[in-house]
């Protein structure tokens, strides 16, 4: 198996092999086999089924690997103001909350506010939010999220 085993997404444990390609089925393909991989803390585990022993591995590994993305976070004000004061400039959604913009993606700009407002903007267009205003107004994330997950 070449796939590295993700930490639990339960509790954080060591995830292992519990059981590998061991014969599951006789089908009329064959002979099937099961590879279960599980948490050595919680006993949370994933089981995948196959034709051969090395497949069976591979889909449970990539089973335990998968994960769902979660929706972003807003980011809070301090974080916004550092990302203001770093030289090396980061892309943000904003997600204007009133009729004063659109939503987009806006880079970060060196604050020229005096730390009063979020600076930002794309190349020749400059921006700024009020650092009073967040939340209700504007808010910040990360990456932009999904349809529905705000």
């Amino acid at each position: 198996m070449s796939d590295k085993l993700l930490p639990c997404p339960f509790c954080g444990g060591e995830a292992k092999i519990i059981s590998h390609g061991k014969p599951y089925r006789k089908v009329l393909g064959g002979q099937t086999y099961r590879t279960t991989v599980g948490c050595s803390i919680c006993t949370a585990n994933v089981s995948q089924a196959a034709f051969s022993k090395d497949k069976s591995c591979e889909e449970a590994a990539a089973a335990w690997n998968r994960r769902t993305n979660p929706p972003p976070l807003p980011l809070t004000v301090e974080q916004l103001k550092a990302l203001n004061a770093e030289p090396l400039k980061h892309w943000v959604w904003i997600e204007i909350l009133d009729t004063s913009a659109f939503s987009a993606y806006y880079r970060t700009y060196a604050d020229y506010t005096d730390g009063k407002e979020f600076c930002c903007g794309w190349p020749g267009v400059g921006y700024s939010w009020d650092y009073c205003d967040y939340g209700k107004t504007w808010i910040a994330y990360d990456r932009k999220p999904e349809e529905g997950s705000q």
